[in-house]
Formats: structure tokens, C-alpha cells, sequence
């Protein structure tokens, strides 16, 4: 069986791994978690931006797709998996879940 592009990048991949900056939060105050929080966020904007034109394409792709018949599967385990369970119980009425 041929691998796909995406498949072969898996493996570069790294896992969840605890952020140093977040160590010790337990000895930290109400303000340094809160700021760390912020910081980290920000992050999420800025990679987000990069990644447009990727998740335009992406967009557009998963409509051409749906709109031939096609389906759109969430997967996801833990908190990511609450995440997309939510979104796909908020995105429209004419969802199924399986």
C-alpha cells in the first residue's frame, strides 16, 4: 500500500510535552500563571495567521467534498475530543454523529 504524503510526516510529529515556562505552576502567582496563559495564547494567533492559506485550501477542499457527497469526520481524544464534540454540536442541525 502507498503512503500518502501526510501519512509519511506522522512520524515527525512529537507528542504533548510539558512546557518549561509552565513548570512549578503550583509556586507561581495569580498573575505569572495568568500571563503565562496570555503568552501562550498569543502563540496560537500568530500560527493560525501563517497556516491561512493552508486552512483556506482546506476549507474549500472539505466543501467540494461534502457538497459531492461526501462527509467531514471529527476525531479526536481528551479535552481536543470535548473540543470538537462541542463545535460539531454548535456548527448546524444537520449533523449526524456516528
Amino acid at each position: 500500500m502507498k503512503k500518502r504524503k501526510s501519512q509519511s510526516r506522522l512520524s515527525q510529529l512529537g507528542a504533548k510535552q510539558t512546557k518549561a515556562v509552565a513548570s512549578d505552576l503550583d509556586l507561581k502567582s495569580s498573575f505569572e500563571i495568568a500571563h503565562i496563559i496570555n503568552t501562550e495564547d498569543a502563540k496560537v494567533a500568530v500560527a493560525v495567521k501563517t497556516a491561512l492559506p493552508q486552512i483556506g485550501k482546506a476549507i474549500d477542499l472539505i466543501a467540494d467534498a461534502i457538497a459531492q457527497g461526501g462527509r467531514l469526520i471529527y476525531v479526536g481524544a481528551g479535552t481536543s475530543g470535548r473540543m470538537s464534540g462541542k463545535s460539531l454540536n454548535e456548527s448546524s442541525k444537520n449533523m449526524t454523529w456516528l
